[in-house]
């Protein structure tokens, strides 16, 4: 899957860590930002696609023969961040959503997703990456941090309702499965209450598969200008 040239390009800028060889593939598992970014930058140099991936588990093993491809991990990014008082959430992509929203539960913090049913280890990158743009919970994402092809990172939305303009691009990317970028974090409206009169939508109805988003129209436009070189997947 990718060409033993494009791999020591790769593997030297990681130090020798953080990656596993399966077969022909190269998976990368980045301890942090900086790291992510360089192995985007050599990427798009050397023309080297990347496939983003949390934890793998939604991930299913396709064949792709005609391309010199990197999968690339966000499990090591798993600070979480709690304003309690505002009932904001900002959690890194690789943190495995099940488990942080179980413990916030706990403290009275809740977010309208029912994981009751989910039986594999899902990243919180992964599940904006899927989540259908039309769901309820789909609007309770207020704010995105994430690095283009180029390695560049960008901060979209905040902790507030009223930043429009922020809010179209989250809402926008939401169920991109990271063809646009790779997710680093997000910011999340919660709710102080699980009671019925919320929707609380079950997390394996409103997860969609990938779908073809087309070159034209808005998706194409925002692929020429976030990844002019089609690094992303």
């Amino acid at each position: 899957m990718i060409s033993k040239k494009n791999k020591h390009k790769l593997i030297a800028v990681l130090e020798h860590k953080n990656y596993q060889e399966v077969n022909d593939a190269l998976f990368v598992f980045p301890d942090d930002i900086v790291m992510l970014s360089n192995i985007l930058k050599i990427s798009n140099r050397y023309g080297i696609t990347v496939i983003p991936i949390g934890f793998g588990s939604s991930f299913k093993e396709r064949s792709f023969s005609d391309r010199d491809i990197v999968f690339l991990s966000s499990q090591n990014l798993k600070n979480v961040e709690i304003d309690k008082n505002n009932s904001f959430a900002v959690l890194q992509a690789g943190c495995d959503w099940k488990k942080v929203f179980e413990g916030l539960a706990k403290e009275g913090m809740f977010f309208p997703l029912d994981t009751s049913e989910l039986k594999t280890k899902r990243s919180a990158g992964g599940i904006f990456s899927s989540l259908k743009p039309d769901s309820a919970a789909s609007n309770y994402f207020t704010g995105i941090e994430f690095l283009t092809s180029d390695g560049t990172l960008v901060k979209y939305g905040s902790m507030t309702l009223k930043n429009v303009a922020g809010y179209d691009l989250v809402k926008f990317m939401t169920g991109t499965f990271g063809c646009f970028g790779f997710v680093t974090s997000l910011t999340l409206r919660m709710l102080r209450t699980n009671k019925s009169f919320f929707r609380f939508e079950d997390v394996n109805d409103v997860c969609g598969k990938r779908t073809d988003l087309g070159e034209k129209g808005i998706y194409g436009s925002l692929k020429s200008i976030l990844d002019p070189n089609s690094v992303f997947y």
